[in-house]
């Protein structure tokens, strides 16, 4: 069962029960030699309405680096593991809404168990809220919560405008069985007529563990600087 429900302007709610997604399109076939999953494009309609809220975004136009970190990576709902065992989704709840210089989104699922992964319920929430016309601010919240352990990720996030000049800012922290770690983003982008300037720094902590519901691909220090001309045809 699947309802879609819009009280408010700009407000839906979102309800899936027993979905089956054995009509979406399959996944490219990858070979994966790193230590990191590869990451996989969303393509199951009720975590695919409205999952840009859910994430800092760097916008449109010439980006290098990694970028922020994408603390809620939905495939993790629903994943397949050992292999070839998919984990089945119970049920799931989604509200998202956007207002004058406001966007917030909630969502909250249940998934069944499927080989070595346990029962589980996800809760995974961000609010944005701009403070001016150069500046606005985000909080995130993700879980998972079962009879093993539970893994909290909670961040802070914003960008700010300036002139030519942007920055983009993310600090995270994370909490899986009483062992904590933090992450942190930083990036400056300037983009005039005639360049793009671009200075990006990440740094991951051993311990910072948000791969049950985020997509993780980095530990440790990662710098990333670009100046690229633009060129105009004739």
């Amino acid at each position: 069962i699947d309802l879609s429900w819009q009280p408010l302007t700009g407000t839906s709610i979102d309800l899936t029960f027993n979905p089956d997604y054995a009509q979406i399109e399959a996944d490219p076939f990858n070979v994966n030699l790193s230590q990191y999953s590869v990451y996989l494009s969303e393509r199951r309609p009720f975590f695919l309405r409205g999952s840009e809220m859910f994430n800092l975004s760097r916008g449109h136009g010439l980006n290098f680096g990694y970028g922020p970190y994408d603390l809620f990576y939905s495939r993790n709902i629903g994943k397949i593991v050992e292999d070839s065992l998919m984990v089945p989704i119970r049920a799931g709840v989604k509200v998202t809404t956007r207002g004058e210089g406001m966007e917030g989104g909630l969502l909250y699922s249940n998934t069944g168990g499927a080989g070595n992964e346990l029962p589980a319920h996800y809760m995974v929430g961000r609010f944005v809220k701009q403070i001016n016309s150069n500046v606005d601010g985000g909080f995130f919240y993700g879980g998972k919560y079962n009879e093993d352990k539970n893994i909290h990720i909670a961040s802070v996030d914003g960008t700010v405008n300036f002139g030519d000049n942007k920055l983009f800012y993310q600090y995270a922290v994370t909490d899986s069985a009483a062992v904590s770690d933090y992450a942190g983003y930083f990036e400056w982008k300037r983009l005039t007529k005639h360049f793009v300037n671009d200075v990006s720094l990440h740094y991951t902590g051993k311990d910072f563990s948000a791969s049950q519901i985020g997509y993780m691909s980095m530990k440790g220090y990662d710098a990333t600087a670009a100046l690229v001309p633009i060129f105009y045809g004739d």
